[in-house]
């Protein structure tokens, strides 16, 4: 069956966006066996993907922080040495992060190329979401926002899933081959990205400017914990899962 299919790319990606006319009943039982049409050599594009077993606590990268007494509402987010950020501030704001191959989120499942992934997110409290995947060369890709998703503000109790129904595009594993992970951050209030990912002119994905992990942690903490502007990081949280692109 031929359907119309646009190619979105991400700048760096794990999995291949491809834009698509709203599926009939037909075309969603055979759209599984749509191959992608184009992808970047390395990563995945539009449409997305991750392997073995293993503790989700150990998943969530710690991050090394110690809090002064007194100032635990403002004390900065500090890196763990996997580069990955975690509040060191309690907070009664919750998210979980998880891919459809586990929704527990506690195991690492395995995609292989050319599968179709969906990643999913719930929050305690009305937030902001953001969603990034960190790909096996250090890279990343912002998955959410993005220009084709609508808004990124998720109520309380609900879960948000990437692509979500009746989306016009779906995301294909495309690699690099090894394991994935997929960050989440949810705010009570809306944060400001510009110094870490920009939208290039007609695309639907933005790029994220750091190109190494560390790179991109640091910019991150930054954006949850502005300078010129701290806020109260009861305001903000996070999780982690990860998957494996395997052959």
């Amino acid at each position: 069956m031929n359907r119309n299919v646009t190619q979105l790319m991400f700048s760096q990606p794990p999995f291949t966006a491809r834009q698509v006319p709203k599926p009939t009943l037909e075309e969603n039982r055979s759209r599984s066996h749509t191959p992608t049409s184009a992808r970047h050599p390395g990563r995945a594009q539009g449409t997305a993907a991750p392997e073995t077993p293993m503790n989700k606590a150990a998943l969530i990268l710690t991050v090394l922080a110690t809090v002064t007494l007194g100032t635990p509402a403002t004390a900065a987010p500090k890196l763990s040495a996997q580069s990955i950020i975690v509040n060191p501030v309690p907070t009664d704001l919750s998210v979980r992060v998880w891919v459809d191959r586990d929704p527990g989120g506690n195991g690492t499942p395995t995609y292989r190329v050319g599968d179709e992934i969906r990643i999913a997110a719930t929050v305690n409290e009305d937030a902001y979401v953001y969603l990034f995947n960190v790909n096996p060369d250090g890279t990343t890709d912002q998955i959410l926002p993005n220009h084709l998703s609508g808004t990124h503000y998720v109520r309380a109790g609900q879960t948000r899933s990437f692509p979500a129904p009746g989306d016009n595009f779906v995301f294909n594993v495309s690699g690099p081959r090894g394991l994935n992970k997929v960050l989440v951050i949810a705010s009570r209030t809306e944060l400001n990205l510009s110094q870490l990912s920009s939208y290039r002119s007609g695309e639907a994905f933005a790029t994220v400017k750091p190109t190494t992990t560390p790179g991109f942690a640091q910019a991150l903490s930054i954006v949850v914990n502005p300078i010129a502007q701290p806020v109260p990081q009861q305001n903000w949280t996070s999780d982690t899962v990860r998957y494996t692109v395997g052959r």
